[in-house]
């Protein structure tokens, strides 16, 4: 019996056309496209038309149909890791809690190596970890994917280090946790940056001492002593009644975004 193709008619006001309903290596295609360009550019250079022509789509409507919108392309390009990190922080979780958590630098590794193994899942991994930085820190971009990233299991990785820096006003501790993860979120963007230019995967040795050095330098970030400056920088900062954390401006902005495109 001789298969017949199915199609979808798409309105004229999504760019009209057909498009066949077993369609799923097209939208591989416009992800792998879309992941490629986002992190050889950047999100905000590439526009829709390009990631359709770059996949060598005919059909104007093409991303619409699969992905709705903009963010829906977006989303489904991080979502492609975005499980497997937080499946493994969840294993590490698990792992630690039934072992138990002996020292500060033994609880980081909840939040330092599960976003760094993307490294180790090739192309589409590297291209993944340089898109990470422009969502968490444009809420422009981002918006409410911020909190797909931010799941439970990051917030149980927070708890797991407070209970060694209790000495720290809350104020200084959340930022200083927010800034070490920026950090690390960077460091991995820039290993995945250099490593496609190079054209060689490191070794599982190498990755191993550059993950081992990040949870390192997370440690020494957020148990460094807190100055007199800093003690009376808070305070003046509690007395206007907002400490401007990277947290506290990063939900200012997803707030902004949301109440514009509410009006719009």
């Amino acid at each position: 019996m001789r298969h017949v193709k199915s199609y979808t008619l798409v309105p004229i006001s999504q760019g009209g056309g057909v498009i066949p309903r077993d369609s799923e290596p097209t939208r591989r295609r416009l992800i792998a496209t879309a992941e490629r360009l986002f992190a050889e550019r950047g999100i905000g250079a590439v526009s829709m038309r390009e990631i359709n022509v770059a996949a060598e789509q005919h059909n104007a409507s093409a991303l619409h149909y699969h992905f709705g919108s903009r963010e829906g392309l977006l989303q489904a390009v991080l979502s492609q890791h975005v499980d497997a990190i937080r499946d493994r922080r969840l294993a590490l979780l698990a792992e630690l809690r039934a072992e138990g958590v002996p020292d500060l630098r033994t609880a980081t590794r909840v939040l330092v190596e599960p976003p760094a193994e993307p490294l180790r899942a090739g192309r589409s991994g590297r291209a993944f970890l340089r898109i990470l930085p422009q969502v968490l820190t444009d809420p422009t971009i981002g918006g409410d994917l911020v909190h797909v990233l931010f799941d439970q299991a990051r917030q149980d990785g927070y708890e797991l280090l407070t209970p060694y820096l209790s000495w720290l006003p809350t104020p200084v501790l959340r930022e200083r946790i927010d800034i070490a993860q920026l950090q690390a979120t960077h460091a991995v963007a820039a290993r995945a940056h250099v490593t496609d230019q190079s054209g060689t995967a490191p070794s599982a040795a190498s990755h191993a001492l550059f993950v081992a050095t990040l949870c390192d330098m997370f440690v020494g970030s957020v148990t460094g002593p807190v100055s007199a400056e800093t003690i009376e920088a808070l305070a003046a900062a509690e007395a206007e009644g907002a400490t401007g954390t990277f947290a506290e401006l990063t939900e200012a902005g997803g707030r902004k975004k949301r109440k514009e495109q509410d009006v719009a």
